[in-house]
């Protein structure tokens, strides 16, 4: 019996070893950035022109500016990752009624935002489908 157990959970490692590796070399972000850069510009300069004339008859024109511009610049940064759409596992487990390793996998497509509709199948002759949330 004890050698059974081993078994099982020598197989159920070594497929979440493979499964990591295989999902780790094949694991893919795609990343997609995009800046928005908003310049608000308010043009506000005033031009004073004086023109004074002295007692001796002399003119004499003083020219003021006053620069009341307001300049807004603001920029956005907008990162989007995206996200798979397939989720495939594989698992083994033991079935005591029957003392033998049982088998499973599982596939799941992602269907709307992050639920999961998926089926599964194993060596027990059971099918089955499931519902599932990432968070």
């Amino acid at each position: 019996m004890l050698k059974v157990y081993g078994i099982a959970a020598l197989v159920f490692l070594l497929s979440l070893g493979g499964a990591y590796q295989y999902g780790k070399s094949k694991a893919t972000v795609v990343t997609q950035v995009q800046e928005i850069e908003k310049v608000v510009e308010k043009r506000d300069v005033i031009t004073v022109v004086k023109e004074v004339t002295r007692p001796d008859g002399t003119k004499e024109t003083i020219t003021t500016k006053e620069d009341k511009s307001v300049i807004n610049s603001k920029r956005e940064k907008e990162t989007t990752v995206a996200k798979n759409n397939w989720f495939i596992s594989a698992g083994a487990g033991y079935n005591f009624d029957k003392t033998a390793v049982v088998y499973q996998v599982d596939v799941n497509r992602r269907v709307l935002g992050d639920i999961f509709i998926g089926a599964y199948g194993t060596t027990n002759k059971e099918l089955g489908v499931k519902v599932g949330l990432e968070f």
